[in-house]
């Protein structure tokens, strides 16, 4: 009984310590594809805001800035879609920030850039991340 105690035990260990590992490794993995400036603007954008969904849950205020530097860099290239999914994130991290109204001008703006490059997932994001806000509104 106790050699199976301690079985059971040190597996759950080891479970805990690999799958914390292979999180830190996807997370830091995305991570280094966007610091590689020789790769693709978009290559390099989507492993920036992929990067930034990854730790929306662990840390909101980072994915603030992620998503900041996100739009921004899109901005510049002219990469509209990429700008509109920048604001997605953002308007998530506002979201769970609690600033809900900012979350609201967010989706809105992310939205009415979606349209201009006729993404229709873009689309369906956007409005998926203003209708979580009226729902918690109504909530309020």
């Amino acid at each position: 009984m106790c050699y199976k105690v301690k079985y059971i035990s040190i597996s759950l260990i080891l479970l805990l310590i690999s799958e914390g590992t292979l999180c830190q490794t996807k997370s830091d993995s995305l991570w280094s594809v966007w610091v590689n400036a020789e790769l693709e603007d978009t290559t390099r954008l989507d492993a920036l805001l992929k990067h930034g969904v990854e730790i929306i849950k662990k840390n909101t205020d980072s994915t603030f800035s992620i998503a900041n530097i996100g739009y921004q860099y899109a901005d510049e290239h002219n990469l509209l879609n990429y700008q509109s999914k920048a604001l997605i994130i953002k308007g998530k991290a506002l979201y769970r920030k609690g600033k809900y109204d900012q979350a609201e001008e967010t989706f809105n703006e992310s939205l009415k850039l979606a349209r201009e490059v006729a993404d229709s997932l873009l689309v369906a994001r956007s409005i998926h991340g203003y209708w979580i806000y009226l729902l918690c509104k109504r909530r309020l």
